[in-house]
C-alpha cells in the first residue's frame, strides 16, 4: 500500500482530525503584525490584533488541553535591500484556559513590543 492511502485509510490525514500524527505541528502561521496580514497558516480561524506587539491565534479546531508548545521565530524589516533587517525575540504562547487561544508577542532590541513585519509560530500539541 502507498504512503498515501495508509494516510487516507488511517483518516484526518497527517497534520490534523482525530488520528493526526504526534509530534507535527497542529498550528501554524505566519504573520506580519505591522500590516496585520496572515501571509499563511494552519488552523487557524481567525487572528485579533491584540495590542502592539502582541496578536491572539484562535485555532480552528481546539487543542484537547492547555498542555502544549510552541516554537516562533520573528524579524523586523525596514528597508528593501536587507541592510537594516534585524531578528528580534518573538513567543508564541498558549492560553492556559481556553484551548483555542494562543498567543504571539514580538519584541524589538530594545524590549518593548513592537509590530513585527515577520512573525512565524508553531504550536505542538493533541487536538481534541
Amino acid at each position: 500500500m502507498s504512503k498515501a492511502a495508509e494516510l487516507a485509510e488511517f483518516g484526518g490525514g497527517i497534520s490534523n482530525g482525530p488520528n493526526a500524527v504526534g509530534g507535527l505541528a497542529k498550528q501554524w502561521i505566519q504573520l506580519d503584525m505591522s500590516s496585520f496580514t496572515v501571509d499563511d497558516s494552519l488552523n487557524v480561524s481567525t487572528v485579533t490584533d491584540v495590542a502592539t506587539g502582541r496578536s491572539q491565534i484562535n485555532a480552528s479546531s481546539a487543542f484537547n488541553s492547555a498542555n502544549r508548545a510552541g516554537a516562533s521565530q520573528g524579524s523586523f524589516e525596514n528597508t528593501t535591500d536587507g541592510s537594516g533587517n534585524f531578528n528580534t525575540t518573538t513567543t508564541y504562547i498558549r492560553n492556559s484556559t481556553d484551548t483555542s487561544q494562543n498567543y504571539m508577542n514580538f519584541w524589538n532590541r530594545d524590549g518593548t513590543l513592537q509590530d513585527g513585519t515577520n512573525c512565524s509560530g508553531a504550536m505542538f500539541g493533541d487536538l481534541a
